[in-house]
């Protein structure tokens, strides 16, 4: 058939260590594109940005449980947090430092010298993970939701519906984002495509421009795992560069002699699947037609009573027949009939 069967594992295969094999992606079924691209993005958003974000706030030492065990009494009302007495502590590498006479902390009070730290202030939160990630919360964000200590048991269980709803809402567009990106990457190809002279639809270039961005996108996931402090316009400068390339690749396979000899096979195949699917409807026609006829003859036939042979009179003279006894009108019975006619005739002589 027309279009080429891969599983999920070898299209990032191809996607990545074969940029100059495209030919062969672009023949992708829609419908297996598009679960690819769910699936991937799915992937990649669980693993960089959901699993971290459950940890950093729902973890052994995230930030409800360090409220909810470690922090004294506080209270956050208009923006601004207030704690009864400073608060200080490291654990197993973990520093907390809760000091809300400090109007804010900077990035660069986090001290290097443990894996992870939690700073808190009076209007705002800094936070360092174990892969060395920095964030930053400003509590003037919540300005107008005024809470204290005992909020913290009643909303734990909405906490997670709400980090559900969340997840959902960021894979979701996370999936439109890669969709878009690829839109715009496909004014690209289509440029590439044109001064190429390679003559293909805008569905075969966006197609490109999909398969051309999960480099891209799964070196983003490891980059936000490990090196978090890399800044976000060299990430840019990188993705542009990177994607471009695969997209140069990509449509330039298309004029490959491979990608020729690659259509003409899939072609004959294609031919002769539809050859055998029009010979199989067209024996499966001729046997209906000749199944049916065969029927509509039974059935005109059901109504046919042959002729009845008349049984011979008891009578001993094998000759002799009852004359009002119906005979069948046969040559042969013709024949005997007037045979016997004749031998009556010589014995009444």
């Amino acid at each position: 058939m027309e279009n080429t069967k891969m599983n999920f594992f070898q299209q990032i295969h191809h996607a990545i260590t074969k940029p100059r094999e495209y030919y062969k992606l672009t023949k992708v079924s829609g419908a297996r594109l598009t679960g690819f691209v769910f699936l991937f993005v799915a992937l990649t958003t669980i693993i960089g940005l959901i699993i971290p974000m459950y940890i950093e706030i729902l973890g052994p030492n995230g930030f409800v449980n360090v409220l909810d065990q470690e922090l004294p009494e506080f209270q956050m009302k208009d923006g601004r947090l207030y704690v009864s007495e400073r608060y200080e502590t490291v654990d197993d590498g973990t520093y907390i430092l809760v000091d809300t006479d400090v109007e804010a902390f900077e990035l660069i009070d986090v001290s290097d010298n443990y894996d992870q730290a939690i700073l808190i202030s009076k209007s705002n939160i800094i936070s360092k993970q174990l892969n060395g990630r920095i964030q930053s919360f400003n509590f003037s964000q919540l300005y107008g939701f005024d809470f204290d200590d005992t909020i913290l048991q009643t909303a734990k269980p909405f906490l997670f519906v709400l980090l559900m709803i969340g997840s959902v809402l960021i894979y979701l567009f996370m999936v439109g984002a890669y969709y878009f990106r690829s839109l715009l990457y496909s004014i690209f190809g289509m440029l590439v495509a044109t001064i190429s002279k390679t003559n293909l639809p805008f569905k075969t270039v966006f197609r490109t421009a999909v398969y051309s961005k999960v480099t891209i996108h799964l070196l983003y996931t490891v980059i936000d795992l490990f090196l978090p402090l890399v800044p976000d316009s060299l990430k840019n400068l990188l993705a542009l560069a990177i994607t471009s390339i695969y997209i140069v690749y990509g449509i330039l396979s298309h004029k490959s002699e491979e990608a020729a000899s690659w259509n003409r096979m899939i072609s004959s195949h294609s031919n002769s699947y539809h050859d055998n699917e029009s010979s199989n409807s067209q024996y499966d026609t001729q046997s209906t037609s000749y199944d049916n006829s065969r029927y509509n003859n039974l059935n005109s036939s059901s109504n046919y009573v042959p002729k009845q042979i008349p049984e011979p009179n008891q009578n001993t003279d094998p000759n002799h027949y009852s004359s009002d006894q119906e005979i069948s009108d046969t040559p042969y019975n013709n024949a005997k009939i007037e045979n016997n006619k004749t031998k009556n005739e010589n014995k009444n002589k």
